[in-house]
Protein backbone atom coordinates (compact mmCIF):
# COMPACT_ATOMS: atom_id res chain seq x y z
CA UNK A 1 0.00 0.00 0.00
CA UNK A 2 1.33 3.26 -1.29
CA UNK A 3 1.53 5.95 1.55
CA UNK A 4 -0.89 8.62 1.37
CA UNK A 5 0.95 12.00 0.89
CA UNK A 6 -1.37 13.63 4.04
CA UNK A 7 0.50 10.88 6.12
CA UNK A 8 4.27 10.97 4.57
CA UNK A 9 3.26 14.96 5.82
CA UNK A 10 2.22 13.49 9.24
CA UNK A 11 4.63 10.94 9.47
CA UNK A 12 7.41 13.34 9.29
CA UNK A 13 6.05 15.34 12.17
CA UNK A 14 5.63 12.55 14.45
CA UNK A 15 9.14 11.80 13.33
CA UNK A 16 10.40 15.50 14.27
CA UNK A 17 8.30 14.78 17.43
CA UNK A 18 9.96 11.79 18.16
CA UNK A 19 13.85 13.23 18.60
CA UNK A 20 15.48 12.58 21.74
CA UNK A 21 16.26 16.16 22.11
CA UNK A 22 12.30 17.09 22.30
CA UNK A 23 11.09 14.28 24.72
CA UNK A 24 14.47 13.14 26.86
CA UNK A 25 14.97 16.70 28.59
CA UNK A 26 10.90 16.54 29.53
CA UNK A 27 11.79 13.39 31.77
CA UNK A 28 15.28 13.56 32.82
CA UNK A 29 14.87 14.71 36.02
CA UNK A 30 12.46 12.13 37.11
CA UNK A 31 13.20 9.47 39.55
CA UNK A 32 13.58 6.83 37.66
CA UNK A 33 16.57 4.74 36.19
CA UNK A 34 18.36 6.03 33.19
CA UNK A 35 21.57 5.95 31.73
CA UNK A 36 23.84 8.96 32.29
CA UNK A 37 23.87 10.87 29.11
CA UNK A 38 25.86 13.81 27.28
CA UNK A 39 24.06 15.35 24.09
CA UNK A 40 26.15 17.19 21.20
CA UNK A 41 23.87 18.83 19.18
CA UNK A 42 25.60 19.21 15.73
CA UNK A 43 23.77 20.40 12.64
CA UNK A 44 23.32 17.89 10.06
CA UNK A 45 25.10 19.26 7.25
CA UNK A 46 28.38 18.85 9.78
CA UNK A 47 27.03 15.41 10.62
CA UNK A 48 26.17 14.57 6.76
CA UNK A 49 30.14 15.54 5.79
CA UNK A 50 31.31 12.51 7.80
CA UNK A 51 29.62 10.82 4.84
CA UNK A 52 32.03 12.41 1.94
CA UNK A 53 35.53 12.31 4.21
CA UNK A 54 35.05 15.55 5.82
CA UNK A 55 35.93 15.61 9.71
CA UNK A 56 33.56 17.14 12.32
CA UNK A 57 34.53 20.42 13.47
CA UNK A 58 37.10 20.55 16.10
CA UNK A 59 34.24 22.19 18.71
CA UNK A 60 31.88 19.03 18.01
CA UNK A 61 34.76 16.43 18.12
CA UNK A 62 36.31 17.76 20.89
CA UNK A 63 33.10 17.70 23.23
CA UNK A 64 32.56 14.12 21.97
CA UNK A 65 35.77 12.89 22.99
CA UNK A 66 35.28 14.72 26.91
CA UNK A 67 32.39 13.28 27.13
CA UNK A 68 33.12 9.79 25.85
CA UNK A 69 36.35 9.80 28.83
CA UNK A 70 33.70 11.01 31.27
CA UNK A 71 31.73 8.07 30.76
CA UNK A 72 34.23 5.36 29.61
CA UNK A 73 33.78 2.57 27.79
CA UNK A 74 31.97 0.31 26.55
CA UNK A 75 29.49 3.04 25.42
CA UNK A 76 26.30 2.80 23.92
CA UNK A 77 25.99 5.38 21.27
CA UNK A 78 23.10 6.83 19.41
CA UNK A 79 21.97 10.14 17.54
CA UNK A 80 18.82 11.93 18.66
CA UNK A 81 16.70 9.98 16.06
CA UNK A 82 17.90 6.20 16.11
CA UNK A 83 20.27 3.62 17.67
CA UNK A 84 20.63 0.97 15.09
CA UNK A 85 21.12 -1.20 17.74
CA UNK A 86 20.12 -4.30 15.56
CA UNK A 87 23.35 -3.43 13.91
CA UNK A 88 24.42 -3.62 17.46
CA UNK A 89 28.03 -4.70 17.18
CA UNK A 90 28.74 -1.83 14.25
CA UNK A 91 26.29 1.10 15.55
CA UNK A 92 25.43 2.00 19.08
CA UNK A 93 28.02 -0.71 20.89
CA UNK A 94 31.63 0.93 21.31
CA UNK A 95 33.91 -1.04 23.27
CA UNK A 96 36.68 1.32 22.62
CA UNK A 97 38.20 4.94 21.75
CA UNK A 98 39.09 3.42 18.14
CA UNK A 99 35.43 2.30 17.08
CA UNK A 100 33.81 5.17 18.35
CA UNK A 101 34.40 7.82 14.72
CA UNK A 102 33.87 4.90 12.70
CA UNK A 103 30.46 3.70 14.54
CA UNK A 104 29.38 7.43 14.02
CA UNK A 105 29.65 7.41 10.40
CA UNK A 106 28.41 4.13 10.40
CA UNK A 107 25.24 5.44 12.30
CA UNK A 108 24.75 8.67 10.40
CA UNK A 109 24.66 6.55 7.20
CA UNK A 110 22.37 4.26 8.02
CA UNK A 111 19.93 6.88 9.20
CA UNK A 112 20.18 8.74 6.49
CA UNK A 113 19.03 5.77 4.28
CA UNK A 114 15.99 5.61 6.85
CA UNK A 115 15.28 9.47 5.87
CA UNK A 116 16.10 10.29 9.59
CA UNK A 117 18.00 14.05 9.51
CA UNK A 118 20.07 13.83 12.95
CA UNK A 119 20.90 16.72 15.18
CA UNK A 120 22.85 15.20 17.86
CA UNK A 121 25.32 12.59 18.77
CA UNK A 122 24.44 11.49 22.00
CA UNK A 123 26.98 9.25 24.26
CA UNK A 124 25.60 7.36 27.09
CA UNK A 125 26.19 5.19 30.00
CA UNK A 126 26.36 1.55 28.85
CA UNK A 127 24.37 -0.61 31.16
CA UNK A 128 24.49 -3.99 31.24
CA UNK A 129 20.70 -5.31 30.46
CA UNK A 130 19.57 -8.73 31.54
CA UNK A 131 19.97 -10.54 28.40
CA UNK A 132 19.96 -14.47 27.24
CA UNK A 133 20.54 -14.48 23.79
CA UNK A 134 21.75 -12.29 20.63
CA UNK A 135 20.26 -11.97 17.58
CA UNK A 136 19.95 -9.95 13.95
CA UNK A 137 22.77 -8.94 11.77
CA UNK A 138 25.23 -6.54 14.62
CA UNK A 139 24.67 -9.86 17.33
CA UNK A 140 22.50 -7.78 19.74
CA UNK A 141 21.75 -8.99 22.84
CA UNK A 142 17.98 -9.70 23.37
CA UNK A 143 16.59 -8.58 26.78
CA UNK A 144 13.74 -7.96 29.18
CA UNK A 145 12.77 -5.00 27.31
CA UNK A 146 8.84 -3.76 27.51
CA UNK A 147 7.15 -1.13 25.47
CA UNK A 148 4.18 0.86 26.57
CA UNK A 149 2.14 3.20 25.04
CA UNK A 150 0.33 6.18 26.71
CA UNK A 151 -2.12 8.74 25.40
CA UNK A 152 -2.90 12.18 26.61
CA UNK A 153 -1.21 11.74 30.12
CA UNK A 154 -3.05 7.85 31.03
CA UNK A 155 -1.20 4.79 30.54
CA UNK A 156 -3.13 2.80 27.49
CA UNK A 157 -0.91 -0.87 26.90
CA UNK A 158 1.68 -2.48 27.60
CA UNK A 159 3.54 -5.16 25.46
CA UNK A 160 6.79 -7.30 25.34
CA UNK A 161 9.76 -5.25 23.60
CA UNK A 162 10.65 -8.72 21.79
CA UNK A 163 8.41 -11.68 20.15
CA UNK A 164 8.76 -14.88 18.23
CA UNK A 165 7.68 -13.69 15.61
CA UNK A 166 10.00 -11.23 14.64
CA UNK A 167 12.95 -13.48 15.91
CA UNK A 168 12.08 -16.19 13.25
CA UNK A 169 11.49 -13.54 10.56
CA UNK A 170 14.36 -11.06 11.09
CA UNK A 171 16.66 -12.06 14.16
CA UNK A 172 16.93 -15.86 13.53
CA UNK A 173 18.67 -16.42 16.43
CA UNK A 174 21.54 -18.46 16.92
CA UNK A 175 21.23 -20.18 19.71
CA UNK A 176 18.92 -23.41 18.99
CA UNK A 177 16.84 -22.28 22.85
CA UNK A 178 16.41 -19.25 21.83
CA UNK A 179 12.50 -19.97 22.17
CA UNK A 180 12.44 -21.12 25.85
CA UNK A 181 14.69 -18.36 26.62
CA UNK A 182 12.36 -15.47 25.25
CA UNK A 183 9.95 -16.55 26.94
CA UNK A 184 11.59 -16.87 30.12
CA UNK A 185 12.66 -12.75 29.66
CA UNK A 186 9.45 -12.41 28.73
CA UNK A 187 8.08 -12.38 32.22
CA UNK A 188 7.51 -10.20 34.60
CA UNK A 189 7.36 -10.05 38.68
CA UNK A 190 4.52 -8.90 40.61
CA UNK A 191 7.41 -6.21 41.76
CA UNK A 192 8.46 -5.02 38.50
CA UNK A 193 4.45 -4.83 37.79
CA UNK A 194 4.14 -2.38 40.32
CA UNK A 195 7.39 -0.34 39.85
CA UNK A 196 7.14 -0.35 35.82
CA UNK A 197 3.67 1.11 36.04
CA UNK A 198 5.08 4.14 39.08
CA UNK A 199 7.20 4.60 36.32
CA UNK A 200 4.74 5.37 33.83
CA UNK A 201 2.50 7.51 35.88
CA UNK A 202 5.61 9.53 35.98
CA UNK A 203 6.25 9.89 32.89
CA UNK A 204 2.45 9.99 31.79
CA UNK A 205 2.15 12.99 33.69
CA UNK A 206 4.69 15.10 31.72
CA UNK A 207 2.91 14.36 28.24
CA UNK A 208 -0.87 15.45 29.16
CA UNK A 209 -1.25 15.35 25.43
CA UNK A 210 -0.05 13.46 22.31
CA UNK A 211 0.50 9.21 22.15
CA UNK A 212 3.49 7.77 23.30
CA UNK A 213 5.76 4.69 23.33
CA UNK A 214 7.86 4.23 26.34
CA UNK A 215 10.58 1.69 26.17
CA UNK A 216 11.72 0.16 29.45
CA UNK A 217 14.32 -2.58 29.80
CA UNK A 218 15.66 -4.44 33.09
CA UNK A 219 19.49 -4.39 33.30
CA UNK A 220 21.59 -7.31 35.48
CA UNK A 221 21.59 -5.60 38.71
CA UNK A 222 17.49 -5.85 38.93
CA UNK A 223 16.61 -2.15 38.33
CA UNK A 224 14.39 -1.29 35.32
CA UNK A 225 15.57 1.74 33.04
CA UNK A 226 13.96 4.38 30.81
CA UNK A 227 15.80 4.08 27.60
CA UNK A 228 13.40 4.87 24.78
CA UNK A 229 10.49 7.41 23.79
CA UNK A 230 8.67 7.97 20.66
CA UNK A 231 5.55 8.92 19.06
CA UNK A 232 2.99 6.18 18.98
CA UNK A 233 1.94 7.16 15.59
CA UNK A 234 5.80 5.96 14.33
CA UNK A 235 6.55 3.13 16.76
CA UNK A 236 5.52 -0.44 16.30
CA UNK A 237 2.60 -1.95 18.05
CA UNK A 238 0.85 -5.23 18.31
CA UNK A 239 -1.32 -5.61 15.31
CA UNK A 240 -3.28 -7.95 17.71
CA UNK A 241 -3.76 -5.28 19.99
CA UNK A 242 -6.94 -3.60 20.09
CA UNK A 243 -5.49 -0.15 20.90
CA UNK A 244 -2.92 -0.16 17.95
CA UNK A 245 -3.73 2.57 15.64
CA UNK A 246 -4.52 1.72 12.04
CA UNK A 247 -0.81 4.11 11.15
CA UNK A 248 1.00 2.09 13.55
CA UNK A 249 -0.05 -1.36 12.12
CA UNK A 250 0.22 -0.38 8.42
CA UNK A 251 2.99 1.68 8.36
CA UNK A 252 5.87 -0.22 10.25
Amino acid sequence: MKESLEWMMKRSAFMKESSMLNWFPKICDLDIPMPETFIVKIPYDKLSGMLDGKQLPDNYATQIEQASQMLGYPLFLRTDNSSQKHDWKNSCYVENSDQLEQHIHNLIDTNGACDLVDSAIILREYIQMYSLFSAFWGDFPVSREMRNFIRDGKIQCKHWYWFEEVMKKQGRPADSTWKEKLKYLNTLTDESKRTLDHYLHLVAERFPEGYWSVDFCQGVDGKWYLIDMARGEVSFHYPTCEKASEFAQEKE
